[in-house]
Order: structure tokens, then C-alpha cells, then sequence
């Protein structure tokens, strides 16, 4: 019994990757979607940006310590 269980769910699972594929495999040029946040549309619409992105932005920024610092070695 135990058996008719495993294959059914075997079979379930085989249908279901397929299923998602379908756009992928038949589609001429088909491919996985981007799920980057930085590339997605709507998030950018909504001002959300990649995690990443921000915190290299954010470090690439001089914080007043950094311009009084070189304004001192300037003069």
C-alpha cells in the first residue's frame, strides 16, 4: 500500500515541475524569470532596491567626519 502512496506522490511531483516549465520549455527564447529585486519593475515603481546595491551606495557615501577630515588636510 505504502508503495501506491510513494508513486502517486512521485507522480504528483513530477507533474507539477513540469507544469511550471511548460513557459521554459516551449516557448521559443523561453527562460527562468529574473527574480532579482534590482531588476524587477514593480519594486522599482515602489522604490524598494536591492539590499546589495543599497549598502554599496551607503558605503560609497562620505560622512561629515570623512569631509571635515579632508577639508583639514587641504588646508
Amino acid at each position: 500500500m505504502w508503495y501506491i502512496v510513494l508513486l502517486f506522490t512521485f507522480l504528483l511531483l513530477i507533474f507539477a515541475i513540469f507544469a511550471m516549465s511548460v513557459k521554459i520549455l516551449f516557448k521559443k527564447g523561453g527562460k527562468f524569470p529574473n527574480g532579482h529585486i534590482g531588476k524587477s519593475k514593480h519594486m522599482k515603481d515602489r522604490g524598494i532596491t536591492c539590499s546589495v546595491s543599497t549598502d554599496a551606495r551607503d558605503r560609497a557615501k562620505k560622512n561629515l567626519n570623512d569631509i571635515i577630515s579632508e577639508q583639514n588636510r587641504e588646508n
